[in-house]
């Protein structure tokens, strides 16, 4: 069992960037590795998106961009940030 779970623990780890998985090398067991990085990256809230999208909406500028593209940028942005939302509340409802 240990060489199994080396060996998954293993896969896990080194199909992650090095430095995000430096943080989970020292777990006892694959099925904790697994478990951590979907506490860790799980979203199924969409905060990380709702986060950047505000964030992008935020930043924007029109500088070069002509009004027709950058108002398109931004309902866009927008739209997607609906998105988001809609899919909150459709799984509040669910659950």
């Amino acid at each position: 069992w240990k060489s199994e779970n080396s060996m998954v623990t293993a896969w896990l780890i080194n199909s992650m960037e090095p430095s995000t998985g430096r943080t989970f090398l020292f777990l006892p067991t694959a099925q904790e590795v697994w478990d951590a990085v979907r506490e860790t990256y799980s979203d199924l809230e969409n905060s990380s998106q709702i986060f950047d999208l505000k964030t992008r909406l935020w930043q924007s500028r029109q500088g070069e961009k002509t009004v027709t593209e950058y108002y398109n940028e931004m309902k866009g942005l927008w739209q997607e940030l609906d998105l988001c939302y809609d899919d909150k509340c459709e799984l509040n409802k669910i659950a």
